[in-house]
């Protein structure tokens, strides 16, 4: 199974999740947010998407959520 511990600076609620879990040790299945152009981290990944990415990110849920089934149903061991 694929894990990935979190580190210090891990996004908070990503520890909280931790915190309930009892554990850092979870599956996680992450969307990166690739070049910000130079913005702020933070203000980029919270501000709305842009008509461009708006395809890009509707796509990306789309298979990030193919992939979570997958999980459930199959597991996130790999064959």
């Amino acid at each position: 199974m694929f894990f990935v511990r979190l580190l210090s600076q891990s996004q908070k609620g990503l520890r909280d999740i931790a915190s309930h879990l009892g554990t850092d040790q979870f599956p996680r299945l992450r969307i990166g947010i690739g070049d910000q152009g130079g913005s702020d981290a933070v203000d980029y990944v919270l501000s709305r998407f842009r008509s461009p990415e708006r395809a890009v990110i509707d796509d990306s849920l789309i298979l990030a959520s193919q992939a979570v089934a997958v999980w459930v149903t199959q597991g996130i061991d790999p064959p």
